[in-house]
């Protein structure tokens, strides 16, 4: 049994015969900090070992194992689990960190937090991935598409209205008595007349939203953002497949680029003469034979 000295003086002797590996050293090194901040040695450690003998784990030792199973570091645990700790050295923590590691209960519950920890992710990872592979694989024009409707002179060639009241406001409007003869039965859903002078037969363009409520579980999926202008125009913001795709050929490895070891300044390779060399008389007998043909 270690005995403990009550001078600094005699501490610091008997913690330099003693191995700073060792478990001892840790707990004298604990009760010489506490002294240097002239405070009262603390008679009992931050964690009672004697208690790791009962069933059940106590809140901080419960704290210290869900710390180690999430950031992987012992003495980053052991201080959120007993924060009077921050004012010991960090090799000391780390060595009580061990010996509290060491009972096989603290162990066991560590790898039970890990184990739970790691199916989380996974269940996490795989709705991520799923919600990409949807958003990549929607289809975008069932929620706006463009349709051809026909237009107001397409059912018999005068301008058709939608109902009596539009015709009453149209001509209250402008003062004037409008031509009524297309009548009150406007479609503004069908089909264009092919046979129509207006519009030849194309119709008119009409952007048309789907409802909400109609939409498959990818294209909900693929739907940012709705909203609507002070105009009353309905905006639909997407995400962007093109990224989805790419994030998910980045998480299947798909675009590993091959990278040449390649100097930045590499010299340039000579460039092969286009004709043998010759001499000078050679080169002019060729010239001439040339130009004579």
């Amino acid at each position: 049994m270690i005995r403990l000295v009550n001078s600094i003086h005699e501490l610091g002797s008997c913690c330099s015969a003693i191995s700073m590996n060792s478990i001892h050293s840790a707990r004298l090194l604990l009760l010489w900090n506490n002294r240097r901040m002239n405070r009262r040695a603390p008679m009992v450690l931050e964690h009672d070992p004697a208690a790791l003998d009962a069933a059940a784990l106590t809140g901080a030792q419960e704290s210290f194992c869900a710390a180690v199973a999430e950031y992987r570091n012992l003495g980053l645990a052991y201080r959120m689990a007993y924060p009077t700790s921050h004012r010991i050295s960090g090799h000391v923590v780390h060595l009580m960190a061990l010996e509290l590691q060491s009972d096989p209960r603290i162990r066991a519950r560590i790898e039970e937090l890990r184990a739970a920890r790691e199916i989380a992710l996974t269940v996490t990872r795989k709705e991520i991935f799923d919600d990409l592979h949807d958003i990549a694989s929607a289809d975008a024009l069932s929620v706006v598409s463009v349709r051809r409707v026909n237009c107001r002179y397409c059912s018999n060639g005068a301008y058709a209205w939608k109902t009596p009241r539009e015709y009453a406001a149209e001509c209250d409007r402008q003062r004037a008595v409008l031509d009524c003869s297309g009548g009150f039965e406007f479609d503004i859903n069908a089909a264009p007349n092919p046979d129509c002078r207006e519009c030849g037969g194309e119709g008119e363009p009409v952007v048309h939203v789907a409802d909400m409520a109609s939409l498959g579980p990818k294209e909900r999926k693929l739907v940012k953002s709705i909203e609507q202008t002070e105009r009353g125009l309905i905006k639909v913001t997407f995400h962007d497949q093109v990224a989805a795709k790419r994030s998910i050929g980045e998480a299947l490895e798909l675009f590993k680029a091959t990278q040449m070891h390649m100097p930045l300044h590499a010299p340039a390779a000579p460039i092969a003469p286009l004709v043998p060399a010759m001499s000078e008389e050679e080169a002019a007998r060729l010239y001439l034979e040339e130009i004579k043909g």
